[in-house]
């Protein structure tokens, strides 16, 4: 009997786009479908609602899906997996942005972003790059795209995203998510305590497993050697075709 081919779903990180997928969507393609969230570059709804947009990508019950966030995203795909527990087969956080609201330091600085003039955000983002990235894994064309993208993301919307991971917190339904979770973690990642932070989920769900990536920073899926297809195919979220 032919098996059905699954369905990854994957929630992008603060910029919304999903136009940074594009690398690791072509790698997928072989075994999986790919349907990709994109969050429209004004949208500023709340949880509730960006989490039931997961609910427009999922198939029919027959194909199994795996539910894939990085950063922003992989809070949304906590939410969804939390409100629909039997929906997803399994679940891949890619440096979550779980840790936010426990960075103090962070947090004060962000504050600070409502009195910039929106102009100066274009300029910021080649400033924050290597804090997202680590630069020397991204091919020069993937750079050009990054920035480019993130000089399109609005103020008001960075700023309100951050908001809402400040008011994020999961930690006590966690063990709720009894699916297979895969927790992939960038260990040069200058933005966040990515690995600190998978440590921290994987104590709170019963069958999670770590990956550490152990150059990789925070954007982790435009880099050049990452290979999303390969890792999940290496922990059997994915089966190899014939």
């Amino acid at each position: 009997m032919k098996s059905v081919r699954p369905v990854l779903i994957y929630l992008p990180g603060l910029d919304g786009t999903g136009k940074l997928f594009y690398q690791q969507e072509a790698n997928l393609a072989p075994y999986c479908e790919v349907r990709v969230l994109a969050v429209p570059l004004d949208d500023r709804r709340d949880w509730p609602e960006l989490t039931q947009q997961v609910l427009d990508l999922l198939p029919g019950p027959e194909q199994p899906v795996i539910l894939c966030g990085e950063s922003f995203g992989g809070c949304i795909a906590l939410l969804a997996a939390l409100a629909w527990p039997g929906r997803f087969r399994h679940l891949v956080l890619i440096n979550p942005a779980t840790s936010w609201r426990r960075q103090t330091l962070l947090q004060q600085g962000a504050q600070g972003l409502s009195i910039l003039p929106a102009f100066t955000f274009r300029f910021a983002a080649l400033f924050f790059m290597p804090f997202l990235v680590t630069v020397s894994r991204m091919k020069r064309e993937d750079r050009r795209v990054l920035l480019a993208i993130l000089r399109l993301v609005p103020a008001e919307t960075i700023i309100h995203r951050l908001k809402l991971l400040d008011s994020l917190n999961v930690d006590d339904e966690l063990h709720r998510l009894t699916l297979p979770v895969l927790l992939v973690a960038g260990a040069a990642d200058r933005l966040l305590p990515s690995l600190a932070e998978v440590k921290h989920l994987a104590e709170l769900m019963p069958d999670a497993r770590i990956e550490v990536l152990p150059y990789s920073g925070h954007a982790v899926l435009i880099e050049s050697e990452m290979d999303l297809a390969r890792l999940l195919l290496q922990y059997d979220f994915l089966m190899r075709t014939e």
